[in-house]
């Protein structure tokens, strides 16, 4: 369950740096 919860985590801050990059690009490149 532990092991769950960190994946999920790990998960969660991966597809938020993703949309971060995402928005900085379209931001940079309009």
């Amino acid at each position: 369950m532990m092991r769950f919860a960190q994946v999920f985590q790990s998960h969660q801050y991966a597809s938020q740096l993703l949309s971060t990059t995402k928005s900085l690009i379209i931001m940079v490149n309009p």
